[in-house]
């Protein structure tokens, strides 16, 4: 678990910062509810603000918290900012 996200007074260690490996894909998860997902695609950017509702997508969440059995990487708020633009 990175500094970032063992923070005291950080309910439950949000936001966590993953990115799915070998891809242009990075996720900032705000909540077990709730993610942003930034996909590169050449010089552009698309963001994607996903509000969970349904149990699969759940799921997806807790997924990328875990790893996703080494799909998801972590990577930290720096290399977050990085590549996604700012809010």
């Amino acid at each position: 678990m990175a500094a970032a996200e063992d923070r005291p007074g950080n309910a439950a260690g949000f936001p966590r910062y993953r990115r799915l490996r070998g891809g242009g894909h990075y996720y900032r998860i705000d909540g077990p509810d709730r993610f942003v997902e930034v996909q590169v695609v050449g010089t552009r950017r698309l963001v994607h603000t996903i509000q969970a509702r349904a149990y699969p997508e759940l799921l997806r969440i807790q997924e990328m918290i875990d790893g996703g059995e080494g799909r998801y990487e972590e990577i930290t708020a720096n290399d977050w900012s990085a590549v996604c633009p700012p809010e």
